[in-house]
């Protein structure tokens, strides 16, 4: 798009990519100076001119060098806002887009979302923590929610590839930092909220404003759907005026209430209350956890348009989620699981289902981030030693800090609870594989599929908890075959 029609200006260069970040800049850019939180791009000016930037959008006053478009704005952010709009075509209002926010559940959620929505007959993307997926294309992530000219970029390409649909990870972060503000969100839901990203949001209010900002940001004839069983979520429910509000719960009365819940280790059984009728419902999905992921995904079709009967034959057989209570099968006599759990909730959820699945023992491999925040390390500390009969600790995303140091925090509330401390991640699953006996299960929290780790100089290559269990499954079978 030429630059005239971006700006008031005569300058008619054919601009081939609007940056946020100087070392992103290619020729024939547009270089917009924001200051964000510790950087404040004013001072890479220089730089993205170098780079090859014809236009730069400023606040502040700046040296002006011949041959450059300079746009002096009140608030570059918001002129970002409105030039990403006509450069990729506001790619959102051609598509019906479902955001999902929360704690938990955003991945498996919006997963699902795509699984059905691609069944009842849309063309559906998917943009999350695990990747960003349409039509046969699987693109690494470099955030959960993309900034804006990322996310607006995406959308476009989905777009031009005939995408209909798309399922959105909202998170706290991109929330608070207005990443989301211009997209046309159709249908969005809240899933819980519990302890986490404290080192960013501070305080619990200040974490719950961030996700309620995402309702906020819903059009008037938007369709909300909450999860009442959560406290917060109860709170949302009640705050947000809007007229398409429908709740969720398996303790209370609700727009869509669940009674009769069987688990097994293989599918959940339950019914499910809709305008007075009762529906049966069987899926793949296990644990309580996602009987909640489940319900509030029928309830965001259900309320989109699609016929109630028809989702919920849709969701009966399910892919699984990649690192969501993965049980990894290579014909060993107790359960080995994988799960990307991070956070107390967390970890009280999947300890929950797995001890009601296990007849032996409940052994679990975790380790809690460096640099990140400290609260919450010995309160899964003491959550793992409540449920589990050893605990194995291990290394996990330590970035500069000392992983003894991390378990000392961890292990600061374990009492009675027997536990080993190996560093490195992968000696550390090995002899939870190794020691398990049957009936046992070992479960292996905190990564899932991710295929790295953050070390002390930045992204270290882990082949993903998921690989690692299973191979090592692979070596402890031929070992004992001899």
């Amino acid at each position: 798009m030429e630059l005239n029609k971006l700006f008031k200006t005569d300058n008619k260069t054919d601009i081939k990519a609007l940056v946020s970040d100087s070392r992103n800049v290619v020729n024939d850019s547009i270089f917009f100076c924001i200051e964000g939180f510790s950087v404040d791009r004013h001072e890479f000016i220089d730089q993205a001119i170098d780079k090859g930037a014809v236009a730069i959008v400023h606040s502040k006053d700046v040296d002006k060098k011949p041959g450059i478009s300079y746009f002096k704005v009140e608030n570059v952010y918001k002129e970002l806002e409105r030039v990403v709009d006509l450069y990729f075509d506001a790619p959102s209002k051609k598509l019906k887009i479902y955001g999902v926010t929360g704690t938990n559940g955003k991945s498996t959620m919006t997963s699902t979302l795509r699984h059905v929505l691609n069944r009842l007959g849309e063309n559906t993307g998917y943009i999350g923590t695990i990747s960003i997926e349409y039509n046969d294309k699987v693109l690494e992530p470099t955030l959960t929610t993309p900034d804006i000219i990322e996310m607006n970029s995406i959308l476009k390409d989905m777009v031009d590839a005939g995408v209909t649909s798309v399922a959105l990870e909202v998170s706290s972060q991109g929330l608070a930092l207005n990443r989301v503000d211009t997209i046309d969100f159709d249908t969005v839901a809240f899933t819980n909220l519990s302890l986490e990203h404290l080192d960013y949001h501070k305080t619990m209010e200040n974490y719950y404003l961030a996700k309620k900002h995402l309702f906020d940001l819903l059009k008037e004839e938007g369709v909300m759907v909450v999860n009442i069983d959560d406290s917060y979520g109860q709170r949302l429910y009640d705050e947000v005026n809007i007229k398409n509000k429908y709740s969720v719960s398996l303790e209370k009365s609700a727009d869509y209430r669940v009674d009769g819940l069987n688990l097994d280790k293989d599918r959940s059984e339950f019914n499910l209350h809709v305008d007075n009728k009762v529906y049966p419902v069987i899926t793949n999905m296990v644990a309580k956890f996602n009987v909640y992921n489940t319900v509030e995904v029928i309830a965001m079709l259900h309320q989109s348009g699609y016929d109630l009967e028809k989702v919920i034959a849709a969701i009966e057989n399910l892919p699984s989620v990649k690192g969501r209570v993965n049980f990894i099968d290579n014909e060993q006599d107790f359960n080995a699981v994988v799960d990307y759990s991070h956070t107390p909730d967390g970890f009280e959820k999947i300890y929950t289902y797995l001890k009601e699945i296990t007849s032996g023992r409940l052994i679990t491999v975790y380790g809690n981030a460096g640099g990140r925040d400290h609260s919450k390390r010995p309160i899964m500390g003491a959550i793992s030693a409540k449920f589990c009969d050893l605990l194995v600790i291990t290394e996990q995303d330590r970035r500069t800090e000392d992983v003894s140091v991390i378990k000392d925090e961890m292990l600061r509330d374990v009492k009675d609870t027997p536990y080993e401390f190996i560093p490195k991640r992968f000696d550390a699953i090995y002899h939870a594989l190794s020691i398990a006996e049957k009936g046992d299960t070992v479960v292996v929290l905190g990564k899932g599929d991710e295929r790295f780790q953050h070390g002390p100089e930045g992204l270290e290559a882990w082949p993903g908890d998921d690989k690692v269990v299973y191979d090592i499954l692979q070596t402890l079978k031929e070992k004992n075959n001899k």
